[in-house]
């Protein structure tokens, strides 16, 4: 169920655009197949700080923030919430993992993607339909 933040509260909205910051931070970390530590060293901070970061404990100062969707190649606005304030539904891990595995096929010869493209077709072609 989305819950949606009270506008009326300052404080409030301000710790969950830091906590839903820090989790597409992490969101998107995943997909880009980088640690913790490897996003701590490229912007010059503690292993221990940029897990505050993940967390939404300490706030990513807007050169940071920058210095982060640049590293991830995102425009900076990804990381904020789009639209109402809601609460963020994490990715599933096992498409996470898929997504990882997946992001190599760009590299592939387009003979080889085809054939990537047409074997996933057809496993979700026969893939049970998600209940909603």
């Amino acid at each position: 169920m989305e819950k949606t933040i009270d506008l009326a509260n300052p404080k409030k909205i301000e710790k969950y655009v830091h906590v839903h910051i820090g989790k597409r931070l992490r969101h998107y970390r995943l997909l880009s197949g980088l640690s913790q530590e490897d996003m701590a060293r490229v912007i010059l901070v503690t292993f221990q700080q940029y897990q505050k970061y993940e967390h939404g404990v300490n706030r990513i100062s807007p050169g940071k923030l920058y210095v982060l969707a640049h590293v991830l190649h995102l425009p900076v606005a990804s990381f904020f919430p789009q639209n109402e304030v809601k609460d963020y539904v994490p990715t599933p891990p096992r498409v996470l993992q898929i997504m990882r595995l997946i992001s190599p096929v760009a590299a592939l010869h387009p003979d080889e993607m085809a054939a990537i493209a047409k074997a996933l077709t057809r496993i979700c072609e026969n893939a049970p339909a998600a209940e909603e």
